[in-house]
Parts: structure tokens; sequence; C-alpha cells
């Protein structure tokens, strides 16, 4: 995590049990939230973000969220790196072109995706050969 949070990127929390938060009550949504943040640690910095699970919010998560100092982040691009039909590589090519159709995007990836570790990079190199993204490889920093 140092390294992330030193190429300048922010660390956020999705929860601890990956849950459908709108099921819990809103004291199992807070221990839950609350387990993550002593997982992560200083890592969340001041300025706390928080995708839930799934991107399913409601009320009662907004409010918890809010009383512990989360701005709830969502996307709007998938990259489906998850889903075994588009293994290895066929989810860089079908985000890409999705991206291209947008001014500006959220993607969602997931670590630790074997796929999403090995081609992640493809996936940057080619937004920027695109022209939708400023990128430099990080490990040349």
């Amino acid at each position: 995590m140092a390294r992330i949070l030193a190429l300048g990127h922010r660390i956020g929390s999705r929860s601890y049990g990956h849950v459908d938060l709108t099921t819990l009550t809103e004291a199992a949504i807070e221990a839950d939230v609350r387990r993550a943040e002593r997982v992560l640690g200083a890592a969340l910095g001041v300025d706390k973000v928080f995708r839930p699970p799934h991107g399913r919010h409601d009320g009662r998560v907004r409010r918890v969220l809010a009383a512990l100092g989360h701005e709830m982040v969502l996307w709007d691009t998938d990259t489906r790196d998850w889903d075994h039909e588009y293994w290895p590589d066929l989810w860089v090519s079908h985000r890409v072109r999705r991206i291209r159709s947008k001014r500006r995007t959220v993607v969602l990836a997931h670590d630790p995706q074997p796929n999403t570790a090995t081609y992640f990079e493809a996936l940057l190199t080619q937004l920027a050969d695109s022209g939708l993204i400023d990128y430099q490889d990080p490990f040349t920093l």
C-alpha cells in the first residue's frame, strides 16, 4: 500500500465482508465498515472513499457511510475482469471500446483477479494510445 500511496493514488474501502450492505442493519453495516477501516488503517487517509460491494446502496448505507466520514464512489465502467468469459484478456479491448464512447469514466477493476494484475497495464496502454488518458508506466518513475 505504501507504494500505491507514494505514486499519488488513494486507498479506498469496499467493506470487509463484501456482502450486499442493503441487506444488513445499520449496526451491522457500521461494524463491517469499521472492521475494514481497522485493516486498512492510516492508508485510508483523511478523505475516506468507499465503494459499496456490487454497487448496492440505499439510504441506510449512505447514512452510515456519511456518519463514518466516507465519501461513496461508484463506477460507470466495469472491466469484467472477474468474468471468465472475458479471460484472459478480452476484457481489455472490450472495455477500451466502451470507455472511448465517454468523456469521463470511472473504471472498476478487481484485485486479486490474476487477469487484472497481468493485463491492467495493457488496458492503460490502449487507453493512452487512444488519447483517452495520459499514462506513464509507474515502474519507470
